[in-house]
């Protein structure tokens, strides 16, 4: 499967995974931030491609409304997706009355290469004594898979301040949606952690 190019962002970072196998695996929070928590988010997905992005700011939205964090999708603001900039977003906040700005974006993707256990071609002929002996040398091949790095930040919609930073880890896919709904789980968890929601 061709990769999207690193322009297209998430529409690449969304397309991810297959089977709750996007994980959440660094945080930060801003120590110094002692406001309340937010109560209405305005949902970015930074990509170039405008069905994804549709996806994931639904899919996000969702997950926040189902946890009573009201929440909007900026492509209902901001509907072309190569105008998702600074100025923009901005403009979206106050149209919306957000307090905090969610924004999630591909990072990277990677090859890693790791060794699988395979069965011999006589796997009948096996006893459970071989089979299960310490010593018994295991055949295994090389299995390459790969890796993308998303990055989802949140700021404070008042200060534009960063309060909240977050990478996580999945398999690229083609089910944005499913990807959104795992990460949107493992973010509004850590933020909930994090009594930012």
């Amino acid at each position: 499967m061709k990769m999207p190019s690193g322009a297209s962002v998430l529409a690449a970072a969304l397309v991810l995974c297959a089977c709750a196998s996007t994980s959440l695996d660094t945080t930060w929070r801003d120590p110094t931030y002692t406001g309340r928590p937010f109560t209405k988010v305005l949902v970015v997905g930074v990509t170039d491609n405008a069905e994804n992005r549709r996806i994931f700011e639904d899919t996000v939205v969702r997950e926040l409304k189902n946890r009573g964090v009201d929440a909007v999708a900026s492509y209902t603001l901001i509907p072309q997706e190569s105008d998702v900039k600074r100025a923009k977003v901005i403009e979206a906040v106050k149209v919306s009355n957000a307090d905090a700005v969610l924004a999630t974006r591909l990072v990277g993707v990677r090859t890693e290469v790791t060794e699988m256990p395979v069965r011999p071609s006589d796997v009948g002929a096996i006893d459970f004594y071989r089979d299960y002996a310490p010593m018994a040398p295991q055949p295994t091949i090389q299995q390459d898979y790969r890796v993308a790095t998303l990055e989802t930040d949140f700021f404070d919609a008042r200060t534009g301040k960063m309060v909240w930073w977050g990478r996580s880890q999945t398999f690229p896919t083609t089910n944005v949606a499913r990807v959104s709904r795992e990460l949107g789980e493992s973010v509004i968890g850590s933020l909930r952690s994090a009594k930012l929601l």
